[in-house]
C-alpha cells in the first residue's frame, strides 16, 4: 500500500488518447502497455514501465515523443482518477469485464469528430455474452491513434543477427524472436480421412522451437482465442479463411478448432507476435499475421510438387526411402534437410526449419535443417483416401494378413509409444517429451525403440534423434546423439542399469519441463512406463 503523501498513477494510450488513471482503478487492465508513475507531495514524477506479457523485455519510456514511426500520431490527455466511466474524442469502445479472453469489440463512430466519442465503462451490461462476440477493426478518417510505448515489429533494424545466432542478450523481442527462435513451418498428408486436395500436403502449423530444440507452449491464455474465423472476417480477410478452409483442413474435427489449438498453443508464444509489438494494437491482429505467415510460408513449401519432379508420387506398390524424401527436398530449402515423419510404416509429416532475422510478421527466413527423421528405411507415400492396413511391413511382397493394432494386447516397447511419468504412489504425472523432459501437460511426444519383442537392450528414437543417459545420469534426446544408451524392460516399464527407478529434483508445474535422471539419486522417485499407440 502506497505510503501516505505518494500517490500511484498509471498511463496508457487507447484510441489515441494519453489516459491517467489512480492505479487501483479496474479501467486499468485495458492498457496494453503501461506506465506507473510515482508522485509524492513536493517531489517531480518519476517513472517505470511494464509489460503484460509471456516474454520479459526491458525498455525506455517516453510519452513527450514516441518511437519513429510512420503510424505515430499526437495524442490528447484526460486524467481519469478514479472514474470507472469515460468519455474520450474519437470512437466508441465496449469493454468485457469478466474475462480477459473475450476480445474487445470495438467500434468506430461515422459521424463527425464533434459528436463521435470513446466510451469505457466497467458496467457489466457491455459484456460479450459469447466467446463468439466478435471486435470491428474500421477506422474513421478522423480518428488518429498515437503510438503506445514499446518496441515496434514492423519497423525492426536491418543488422539484427539471426535467431539463436546472437552472442548477448537482445532485448527487443518485437524484431527478434525468442526464446522460439527456431521456427518450423510443419505439413501433415492424412491418407485416411483425407484431408486437402490429392495433389496438395496441407498445413499443420507454425511452431517456435527455442534454439535447443524444447518448446513452450500456452503462453497467453488470454488470447487463446474461439472465434478465429470471425477475426479474420472482420480484418476484411476473407481470404484466409478460404484458403485455410482448404489447405488447413483437420481430420478429426471442425478446421475452426485446429486453428485454434495451433495459435492458442504456438502463436502466443512468438514474441514479435506479442500484443505490445503493435504500435497501433487492434485486438486480434495478431491472428491475422499469424495465418499470413503461416499461409506464406507454406505457399513457398509445394512439396508434393517437389516430390513429383523427382518421381516422388504417392503409390501402394512402390515404397520410398528416407534419402530419396530428403534429396528431393533439400535442394530447396538451402540445401538443408526437413524432418520426415513417418507413423505405422507411413509418411504423414514433413517439418521445414528456419531461423529468422527480424520479426516473424516482416523478417528475413533462413533455411536450416534440425533434428533426425523417425522414418524406417523405407516406408509408404500412400494416395490420399487409401485405406491402408493398420500394421505394414517394409517388405511389399510379404503376406497381407496383417492384423488391426491393438494397444490391449501389443507388447509393450515394440512399434511406438508414449513414455509417461508415474510417481512413487503410482498416480500418472505427465509424460515425456520428444527431449527427454518431463512435462505435465500437453502434448506427449512419439517414442519408438529398436526392439521387435520387447526385450532389451533397445535404444530410444524421438523426432529429436537418439536418447542418451549422459554424464550426469540425465534423459537427452537430441540429434546430436550418436550412441544411443542402452535400456531394457520389465513390463510396461522402462529400464536402465537393471533399474526401473528414475528421478527427479522436483514435480514440475504448469509449463515448466523436469529434468529426469537414471536411478534415485534426485529427491522424487518416478517410472517411466510405456504406453503402446497404434
Amino acid at each position: 500500500m502506497p505510503a501516505i503523501g505518494i500517490i500511484k498513477e498509471v498511463t496508457c494510450v487507447i484510441s489515441g488518447v494519453l489516459l491517467v488513471f489512480n492505479i487501483d482503478n479496474p479501467l486499468t487492465k485495458l492498457c496494453p502497455a503501461k506506465t506507473t508513475i510515482t508522485v509524492t507531495s513536493g517531489t517531480s514524477k518519476s517513472t517505470s514501465t511494464s509489460r503484460s506479457s509471456s516474454h520479459s523485455t526491458s525498455f525506455s519510456t517516453s510519452h513527450s515523443t514516441s518511437k519513429s514511426s510512420s503510424r505515430s500520431t499526437s495524442t490528447s490527455t484526460i486524467f481519469v482518477g478514479s472514474s470507472t466511466s469515460i468519455v474520450v474524442p474519437g470512437s466508441t469502445l465496449t469493454v468485457p469485464t469478466t474475462s480477459s479472453s473475450i476480445p474487445l469489440t470495438t467500434s468506430t463512430s461515422t459521424s463527425s469528430p464533434s459528436s463521435s466519442s470513446v466510451v469505457i465503462s466497467t458496467s457489466s451490461t457491455e459484456v460479450p455474452t459469447t466467446s463468439s462476440s466478435v471486435f470491428s477493426t474500421s477506422t474513421s478518417s478522423s480518428t488518429s491513434a498515437a503510438t503506445p510505448t514499446g518496441y515496434d515489429a514492423f519497423n525492426c533494424p536491418s543488422d539484427l543477427p539471426l535467431s539463436c545466432s546472437n552472442t548477448t542478450a537482445i532485448a527487443d523481442t518485437c524484431c527478434f524472436e525468442s526464446p522460439g527462435g527456431l521456427i518450423l513451418q510443419t505439413q501433415f498428408w492424412d491418407v485416411s480421412p483425407a484431408t486437402g486436395p490429392n495433389n496438395s500436403w496441407t498445413i499443420h502449423g507454425l511452431w517456435p522451437d527455442n534454439c535447443d530444440g524444447t518448446y513452450e507452449q500456452y503462453c497467453d491464455p488470454a488470447r487463446e482465442y474461439t472465434n478465429l474465423t470471425q477475426i479474420l472476417q472482420s480484418y476484411g480477410r476473407q481470404d484466409l479463411v478460404d484458403y485455410s478452409l482448404t489447405y488447413w483442413a483437420s481430420n478429426s474435427g471442425p478446421a475452426e478448432t485446429f486453428w485454434e489449438h495451433e495459435f492458442g498453443k504456438h502463436g502466443t508464444c512468438m514474441s514479435t507476435f506479442d500484443i505490445q509489438c503493435y504500435p497501433n494494437y487492434t485486438p486480434g491482429a495478431e491472428v491475422v499475421d499469424f495465418f499470413n505467415r503461416t499461409i506464406s510460408l507454406f505457399k513457398d513449401l509445394p512439396s508434393y510438387d517437389w516430390l513429383a519432379a523427382a518421381g516422388i508420387v504417392p503409390s501402394t506398390t512402390v515404397q520410398y526411402t528416407l534419402a530419396q524424401f530428403e534429396n528431393a527436398l533439400a535442394p530447396h530449402h538451402g540445401g538443408n534437410k526437413p524432418y520426415v515423419g513417418c507413423s505405422g510404416g507411413q509418411v504423414d509429416e514433413l517439418w521445414y526449419y528456419y531461423y529468422v532475422q527480424g520479426s516473424l510478421q516482416e523478417g528475413n527466413y533462413v533455411p536450416t535443417a534440425y533434428g533426425s527423421s523417425s522414418c524406417p528405411a523405407s516406408f509408404w507415400y500412400y494416395p490420399k483416401g487409401y485405406t491402408a492396413p493398420t500394421t505394414t511391413t517394409s517388405n511389399p511382397t510379404a503376406s497381407a494378413t496383417a492384423t488391426a493394432c491393438s494397444t490391449a494386447s501389443a507388447t509393450p516397447f515394440v512399434g511406438k509409444g508414449y513414455l509417461n511419468v508415474y510417481n512413487a504412489a503410482g498416480t500418472k504425472q505427465g509424460f515425456v517429451i520428444s527431449t527427454g523432459k518431463w512435462l505435465l501437460s500437453g502434448t506427449p511426444a512419439t517414442y519408438r525403440t529398436s526392439t521387435t519383442t520387447g526385450q532389451g537392450p533397445f535404444t530410444l528414437t524421438t523426432s529429436k534423434g537418439l536418447c542418451a543417459i549422459q554424464a550426469d545420469s540425465s534423459l537427452f534426446c537430441d540429434a546430436s546423439v550418436t550412441t544411443g544408451a542402452q535400456f531394457y524392460s520389465d513390463g510396461s516399464s522402462l529400464q536402465y542399469n537393471s533399474s526401473d527407478i528414475f528421478s527427479a529434483a522436483s514435480t514440475p508445474s504448469g509449463t515448466a519441463q523436469g529434468t529426469i535422471f537414471a536411478g534415485d539419486s534426485m529427491a522424487v522417485d518416478i517410472t517411466l512406463q510405456w504406453q503402446t499407440i497404434c
